[in-house]
């Protein structure tokens, strides 16, 4: 008797083929470069490319390791079914979306680069004019996978796999797309007024943190089932594997930042070394205070928190600050972290919590640590412009992934039944 699933695989392969067709046809514009493309910047964003891919199997290991060893097979194969649907979303119309002609500084025209249209190998008003247009599509592209992975991470035993794209699906539309434009776009809202994130510390962790956040709030631990949890077991080998991917990959890619130059990429790379060992040896110190010893885990969440802190400023900090950066960040993480709303937010996964909290804190380092126009350059104008932008993406965040987990409780059947909780969520000021 053939199931549901299948017949909705059916349909998507059906849908899939027929897009692959109509791209193959498509009568777009690719113009190349009338000079010669291999720089040296335009080779290192190719490296640090390849070398990002290394999040994909790093953020499954890394959270699968923590939670439950048995569920990694399992996320592997919804990680890699996103990475495969959202490659080809940001070949049909995402990298328009985000970097298209902007509509009221919001989102981007989805016609202006429709299926890659005019992206080729020459130079673009939104790279300068070193790095080929189509490298620069590819290498924000890895932004969006990773804060999908995240997301996938921590739905893939919450919701059946048809709950579980319906949520992407919206996320990747109406709250990573939206951010991701006010912020990188230069025409963008939260761009305009001089809102700075170097490599993803709003656009990436503080989104998918606080998504995370509203859906652990809705959904509480009630998507694990009573048997995983008592099979629960902490991976040490796959949380020490998943650190080290993670690690190499986050140094890629905050190291590729197109719109800076070599050398801000220099600095990126001296300060995310920096930050991520000041952040390891301060959990290990509170860790040691505590709990009176340490384990694997505390030096990869203190390496974790130090990589996630140090990404929106790593290129304009100095090595000094990099420091400061990444051991307040083991601080607000190590004392924040524990903490739960009342019931039901309960989850064994509380190290999502990271990605808001050493996100909001990287941001707002940009306002204090930034070499030009950061409070240690004497001027305010920059740190209260990044506290309005942490306010309007957090709140716009929250707001939105709300109604996303409402319209899927409503249109998708869910694994478990699931009994969302508005009531704690509006009582506790979160909506």
């Amino acid at each position: 008797m053939i199931k549901y699933n299948q017949v909705y695989a059916f349909i998507f392969l059906l849908i899939f083929a027929s897009l692959s067709i109509s791209a193959s046809v498509f009568p777009g514009v690719h113009p190349a470069s009338s000079s010669p493309v291999g720089s040296d910047y335009t080779i290192w964003m190719v490296v640090s490319i390849i070398l990002s891919i290394c999040m994909i199997p790093g953020m499954v290991m890394f959270y699968g390791g923590l939670e439950n060893t048995k569920l990694i097979n399992r996320t592997f194969i919804k990680a890699l079914s996103v990475v495969g649907i959202l490659i080809f979303y940001w070949f049909l119309f995402g990298f328009s979306l985000v970097f298209g002609d902007s509509l009221g500084g919001i989102i981007g025209n989805p016609k202006t680069f429709f299926m890659f249209n005019g992206v080729g190998t020459y130079p673009d008003k939104l790279v300068g004019d070193e790095v080929p247009l189509v490298v620069f599509a590819l290498y924000q592209l890895k932004h969006l996978l990773i804060a999908a992975l995240v997301l996938t991470v921590f739905l893939v035993n919450k919701m059946s796999f048809r709950a579980f794209m319906t949520t992407l699906a919206l996320f990747v539309l109406f709250v990573y797309s939206p951010i991701a434009h006010a912020l990188w776009n230069p025409e963008g809202i939260l761009h305009s007024i001089g809102a700075f994130d170097f490599a993803g510390g709003a656009v990436v962790h503080t989104v998918v943190g606080f998504t995370i956040l509203v859906g652990n709030l809705y959904y509480g631990e009630v998507g694990i089932s009573k048997k995983l949890k008592s099979n629960a077991q902490s991976g040490n080998l796959s949380v020490l594997i998943g650190t080290g991917l993670l690690w190499v990959g986050l140094l890629s890619l905050s190291t590729g930042v197109t719109e800076w130059t070599l050398e801000n990429s220099l600095y990126a790379v001296v300060n995310i070394i920096m930050s991520s060992s000041a952040s390891v040896l301060t959990w290990l110190l509170m860790e040691i205070i505590s709990n009176k010893k340490v384990r694997i885990e505390s030096a990869c969440l203190g390496a974790f928190a130090g990589l996630i802190a140090i990404t929106p400023v790593a290129g304009v900090v100095g090595y000094g600050s990099s420091f400061a950066i990444g051991v307040f960040a083991s601080i607000f993480g190590y004392l924040v972290l524990p903490w739960k709303f009342d019931s039901p937010s309960k989850t064994t996964l509380d190290t999502y919590a990271l990605h808001w909290i050493c996100g909001i804190w990287g941001l707002i380092s940009v306002g204090i640590f930034a070499e030009k126009g950061g409070l240690i350059d004497g001027t305010m104008d920059l740190f209260i412009i990044q506290l309005i932008a942490v306010f309007i993406v957090s709140e716009y965040t929250m707001a939105m992934s709300f109604l996303i987990y409402k319209v899927v409780a409503a249109l998708a059947p869910q694994k478990v039944n699931m009994v969302p909780s508005e009531s704690q969520m509006l009582s506790q000021g979160v909506l």
